[in-house]
Protein backbone atom coordinates (compact mmCIF):
# COMPACT_ATOMS: atom_id res chain seq x y z
CA UNK A 1 0.00 0.00 0.00
CA UNK A 2 2.81 2.37 0.74
CA UNK A 3 3.87 1.34 -2.87
CA UNK A 4 1.15 2.59 -4.36
CA UNK A 5 0.74 5.84 -2.64
CA UNK A 6 4.47 6.66 -3.56
CA UNK A 7 3.94 5.76 -6.93
CA UNK A 8 0.92 8.01 -7.24
CA UNK A 9 2.47 11.62 -6.04
CA UNK A 10 5.20 10.61 -8.55
CA UNK A 11 2.55 10.52 -11.29
CA UNK A 12 1.43 13.70 -10.05
CA UNK A 13 4.70 15.53 -10.32
CA UNK A 14 5.20 13.88 -13.63
CA UNK A 15 2.33 15.20 -14.71
CA UNK A 16 2.54 18.73 -13.22
CA UNK A 17 6.74 18.81 -15.05
CA UNK A 18 5.03 17.56 -18.52
CA UNK A 19 2.45 20.52 -18.23
CA UNK A 20 4.89 23.34 -17.55
CA UNK A 21 7.26 22.11 -20.28
CA UNK A 22 4.68 22.49 -22.84
CA UNK A 23 3.61 25.92 -21.60
CA UNK A 24 7.42 27.17 -22.21
CA UNK A 25 7.54 25.47 -25.81
CA UNK A 26 4.46 26.89 -26.58
CA UNK A 27 5.49 30.26 -25.52
CA UNK A 28 9.14 30.42 -27.05
CA UNK A 29 7.22 29.51 -30.80
CA UNK A 30 5.34 32.72 -30.70
CA UNK A 31 1.84 31.14 -29.12
CA UNK A 32 0.23 33.33 -26.66
CA UNK A 33 0.24 31.73 -23.33
CA UNK A 34 -3.17 31.30 -21.18
CA UNK A 35 -1.17 33.44 -18.68
CA UNK A 36 -1.10 37.45 -18.62
CA UNK A 37 1.96 38.95 -17.83
CA UNK A 38 2.25 42.15 -16.13
CA UNK A 39 4.88 44.13 -15.26
CA UNK A 40 3.67 45.80 -11.60
CA UNK A 41 6.73 47.86 -11.00
CA UNK A 42 5.55 49.66 -14.12
CA UNK A 43 2.30 50.90 -12.95
CA UNK A 44 2.11 53.87 -11.12
CA UNK A 45 -0.69 56.45 -9.28
CA UNK A 46 -2.60 58.61 -12.02
CA UNK A 47 -1.46 61.96 -11.82
CA UNK A 48 -4.73 64.52 -13.01
CA UNK A 49 -2.49 67.12 -12.22
CA UNK A 50 -0.17 66.77 -14.95
CA UNK A 51 -2.12 68.46 -17.90
CA UNK A 52 -3.16 71.11 -15.48
CA UNK A 53 0.24 73.32 -15.30
CA UNK A 54 0.04 77.01 -15.17
CA UNK A 55 -1.21 79.04 -17.41
CA UNK A 56 -0.80 82.67 -18.39
CA UNK A 57 -3.99 84.68 -18.63
CA UNK A 58 -4.29 88.02 -20.86
CA UNK A 59 -7.34 89.94 -21.35
CA UNK A 60 -8.60 92.97 -22.28
CA UNK A 61 -11.99 94.65 -21.83
CA UNK A 62 -14.23 98.06 -21.45
CA UNK A 63 -14.37 99.58 -17.55
CA UNK A 64 -17.90 100.61 -16.39
CA UNK A 65 -17.07 102.95 -13.16
CA UNK A 66 -20.66 103.07 -10.25
CA UNK A 67 -20.27 105.76 -8.37
CA UNK A 68 -22.37 107.28 -5.61
CA UNK A 69 -22.03 110.87 -4.66
CA UNK A 70 -23.26 113.05 -1.84
CA UNK A 71 -26.41 114.71 -3.44
CA UNK A 72 -25.92 117.59 -1.23
CA UNK A 73 -23.01 118.59 -2.83
CA UNK A 74 -23.34 117.43 -6.18
CA UNK A 75 -25.37 116.95 -9.06
CA UNK A 76 -25.73 115.65 -12.58
CA UNK A 77 -23.06 113.00 -12.05
CA UNK A 78 -21.90 111.03 -14.89
CA UNK A 79 -20.09 108.03 -14.94
CA UNK A 80 -17.07 107.63 -18.38
CA UNK A 81 -16.32 104.18 -19.39
CA UNK A 82 -13.26 103.21 -20.06
CA UNK A 83 -10.55 100.32 -20.72
CA UNK A 84 -8.99 97.38 -19.07
CA UNK A 85 -5.87 95.45 -19.63
CA UNK A 86 -4.53 92.78 -17.76
CA UNK A 87 -1.96 90.15 -17.56
CA UNK A 88 -2.46 87.25 -14.60
CA UNK A 89 -1.00 84.07 -13.75
CA UNK A 90 -3.10 80.99 -13.49
CA UNK A 91 -2.12 78.19 -10.97
CA UNK A 92 -3.96 74.82 -10.38
CA UNK A 93 -4.74 74.03 -6.69
CA UNK A 94 -6.79 71.11 -5.37
CA UNK A 95 -8.67 68.66 -8.15
CA UNK A 96 -10.19 71.05 -10.79
CA UNK A 97 -9.61 74.72 -8.64
CA UNK A 98 -7.02 77.71 -9.80
CA UNK A 99 -5.50 80.85 -8.03
CA UNK A 100 -5.54 83.40 -10.17
CA UNK A 101 -2.24 86.59 -9.16
CA UNK A 102 -1.38 89.35 -11.12
CA UNK A 103 -2.61 92.65 -12.07
CA UNK A 104 -5.19 95.18 -14.66
CA UNK A 105 -4.89 98.46 -15.65
CA UNK A 106 -8.13 100.26 -15.67
CA UNK A 107 -8.81 103.67 -16.93
CA UNK A 108 -12.29 105.25 -16.30
CA UNK A 109 -13.54 108.84 -15.15
CA UNK A 110 -16.46 111.01 -13.81
CA UNK A 111 -18.19 114.00 -14.11
CA UNK A 112 -20.72 116.36 -11.86
CA UNK A 113 -21.36 119.46 -10.69
CA UNK A 114 -20.36 120.80 -7.61
CA UNK A 115 -18.92 123.79 -5.93
CA UNK A 116 -15.60 125.71 -6.40
CA UNK A 117 -13.83 127.37 -3.72
CA UNK A 118 -10.63 128.86 -5.04
CA UNK A 119 -7.42 130.90 -2.58
CA UNK A 120 -9.26 133.39 -0.12
CA UNK A 121 -12.72 132.71 -0.42
CA UNK A 122 -14.64 131.50 2.29
CA UNK A 123 -16.57 127.80 2.27
CA UNK A 124 -20.47 128.91 1.62
CA UNK A 125 -22.73 126.03 0.25
CA UNK A 126 -25.25 127.88 -1.23
CA UNK A 127 -27.06 125.71 -3.55
CA UNK A 128 -27.05 128.66 -6.33
CA UNK A 129 -23.69 128.10 -6.64
CA UNK A 130 -23.43 124.35 -7.57
CA UNK A 131 -22.69 125.18 -11.11
CA UNK A 132 -18.72 124.17 -11.37
CA UNK A 133 -18.41 121.18 -13.52
CA UNK A 134 -15.44 118.93 -12.51
CA UNK A 135 -14.71 116.47 -14.91
CA UNK A 136 -12.11 113.33 -13.72
CA UNK A 137 -9.76 111.01 -15.19
CA UNK A 138 -8.74 108.60 -13.27
CA UNK A 139 -6.28 105.84 -13.82
CA UNK A 140 -6.09 102.50 -11.27
CA UNK A 141 -3.78 99.71 -11.37
CA UNK A 142 -5.80 96.35 -9.54
CA UNK A 143 -3.42 93.38 -7.86
CA UNK A 144 -6.07 90.81 -7.37
CA UNK A 145 -5.56 87.57 -5.73
CA UNK A 146 -8.66 85.21 -6.96
CA UNK A 147 -9.93 82.02 -6.69
CA UNK A 148 -11.12 80.36 -9.32
CA UNK A 149 -13.78 77.49 -9.72
CA UNK A 150 -15.20 75.51 -12.49
CA UNK A 151 -19.11 75.54 -12.80
CA UNK A 152 -18.75 73.23 -15.75
CA UNK A 153 -15.80 70.87 -16.40
CA UNK A 154 -13.35 72.38 -18.11
CA UNK A 155 -13.07 69.15 -20.12
CA UNK A 156 -15.83 70.03 -22.44
CA UNK A 157 -15.48 71.95 -25.23
CA UNK A 158 -17.39 74.88 -23.67
CA UNK A 159 -17.46 75.45 -19.96
CA UNK A 160 -18.34 77.97 -17.62
CA UNK A 161 -16.54 79.31 -14.37
CA UNK A 162 -16.79 81.69 -11.32
CA UNK A 163 -14.33 83.90 -9.34
CA UNK A 164 -14.36 85.55 -5.83
CA UNK A 165 -10.99 87.16 -4.75
CA UNK A 166 -9.80 90.24 -2.95
CA UNK A 167 -8.09 92.97 -4.68
CA UNK A 168 -6.01 96.14 -3.81
CA UNK A 169 -6.99 99.32 -5.47
CA UNK A 170 -4.05 101.46 -6.30
CA UNK A 171 -4.49 104.86 -7.36
CA UNK A 172 -1.95 105.65 -9.98
CA UNK A 173 -3.31 109.07 -11.91
CA UNK A 174 -6.06 110.94 -11.30
CA UNK A 175 -6.75 114.25 -12.83
CA UNK A 176 -9.31 117.03 -12.71
CA UNK A 177 -10.47 119.92 -14.74
CA UNK A 178 -13.13 122.32 -13.52
CA UNK A 179 -15.44 125.09 -15.63
CA UNK A 180 -17.72 127.40 -14.82
CA UNK A 181 -20.65 125.79 -16.49
CA UNK A 182 -22.71 129.27 -16.72
CA UNK A 183 -19.87 131.11 -18.80
CA UNK A 184 -18.09 127.91 -20.03
CA UNK A 185 -14.70 129.42 -18.67
CA UNK A 186 -11.57 127.15 -17.52
CA UNK A 187 -11.48 127.34 -13.32
CA UNK A 188 -8.91 124.59 -12.35
CA UNK A 189 -6.89 121.50 -13.50
CA UNK A 190 -4.77 119.68 -11.11
CA UNK A 191 -3.78 115.82 -9.76
CA UNK A 192 -3.56 113.86 -7.40
CA UNK A 193 -6.67 114.89 -6.52
CA UNK A 194 -8.08 111.20 -4.83
CA UNK A 195 -7.08 109.44 -2.10
CA UNK A 196 -8.69 106.13 0.05
CA UNK A 197 -10.89 106.61 3.50
CA UNK A 198 -9.72 104.06 4.69
CA UNK A 199 -6.33 103.26 3.18
CA UNK A 200 -3.79 100.76 3.34
CA UNK A 201 -0.14 100.58 3.27
CA UNK A 202 -0.40 104.21 1.05
CA UNK A 203 -3.53 106.78 1.07
CA UNK A 204 -3.60 105.92 -2.73
CA UNK A 205 -4.57 102.27 -1.97
CA UNK A 206 -7.71 100.27 -0.59
CA UNK A 207 -9.20 96.76 -0.78
CA UNK A 208 -12.10 95.72 -2.84
CA UNK A 209 -13.92 92.60 -2.87
CA UNK A 210 -13.88 90.75 -6.39
CA UNK A 211 -16.56 88.73 -7.92
CA UNK A 212 -16.60 87.32 -11.76
CA UNK A 213 -18.32 85.12 -13.71
CA UNK A 214 -17.10 83.27 -16.83
CA UNK A 215 -17.55 81.45 -19.97
CA UNK A 216 -14.04 79.57 -21.92
CA UNK A 217 -13.93 77.87 -25.01
CA UNK A 218 -11.56 75.08 -25.11
CA UNK A 219 -9.75 73.76 -28.24
CA UNK A 220 -8.98 70.01 -27.83
CA UNK A 221 -5.76 69.08 -28.44
CA UNK A 222 -4.37 72.40 -27.30
CA UNK A 223 -3.39 74.54 -24.26
CA UNK A 224 -4.37 77.66 -25.68
CA UNK A 225 -8.25 78.93 -24.26
CA UNK A 226 -10.59 81.70 -25.22
CA UNK A 227 -12.41 83.21 -22.57
CA UNK A 228 -15.18 86.09 -21.95
CA UNK A 229 -15.47 87.44 -18.27
CA UNK A 230 -17.74 89.70 -16.40
CA UNK A 231 -16.22 90.68 -13.17
CA UNK A 232 -17.57 93.53 -10.71
CA UNK A 233 -15.34 94.81 -8.09
CA UNK A 234 -16.88 96.65 -4.59
CA UNK A 235 -14.93 99.29 -2.90
CA UNK A 236 -14.43 98.93 0.82
CA UNK A 237 -13.17 102.16 1.30
CA UNK A 238 -15.16 105.51 0.69
CA UNK A 239 -12.69 107.58 -1.91
CA UNK A 240 -12.52 110.82 -0.82
CA UNK A 241 -11.86 114.02 -3.64
CA UNK A 242 -10.21 117.23 -2.44
CA UNK A 243 -10.71 118.71 -6.07
CA UNK A 244 -7.55 121.13 -5.87
CA UNK A 245 -4.81 121.37 -3.54
CA UNK A 246 -7.02 124.12 -0.75
CA UNK A 247 -9.61 121.12 -0.54
CA UNK A 248 -11.98 122.91 -2.18
CA UNK A 249 -14.71 120.10 -2.97
CA UNK A 250 -13.42 117.38 0.32
CA UNK A 251 -16.23 115.27 -1.18
CA UNK A 252 -16.61 111.31 -0.41
CA UNK A 253 -17.97 108.90 -2.56
CA UNK A 254 -18.46 105.25 -3.29
CA UNK A 255 -16.63 104.10 -6.26
CA UNK A 256 -17.14 100.26 -7.49
CA UNK A 257 -16.84 98.81 -11.09
CA UNK A 258 -17.95 96.24 -13.65
CA UNK A 259 -15.49 95.45 -16.56
CA UNK A 260 -15.89 93.17 -19.64
CA UNK A 261 -12.99 91.19 -20.54
CA UNK A 262 -12.25 88.98 -23.71
CA UNK A 263 -8.65 87.41 -23.35
CA UNK A 264 -6.93 83.99 -24.08
CA UNK A 265 -5.24 81.53 -21.70
CA UNK A 266 -1.63 80.37 -23.22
Amino acid sequence: MHLINELKVRTRWLYLAFFIFNLSLLHGQGIPSIFHRHNFDQVGPSDFSSSRGCRTRVDLGLAFGYYKFDPHYTNATQATAGFTIGVKEEFPIMWNDALILGFDYVSEGASFNSYYFANGYSFLYIPSEEIYNHNLSIGLLHIPIEFKFPITSEAQKRSLYGLIGLDYRLFIYSNVMITNTQTGTFVYEGQNNLQCKYYLFTNQGCPMIELAFGYQRNFPGHLTSFFVEFNYRYGLSPVIYTGNNMGSNDIQFSMNSLDIKVGVKL
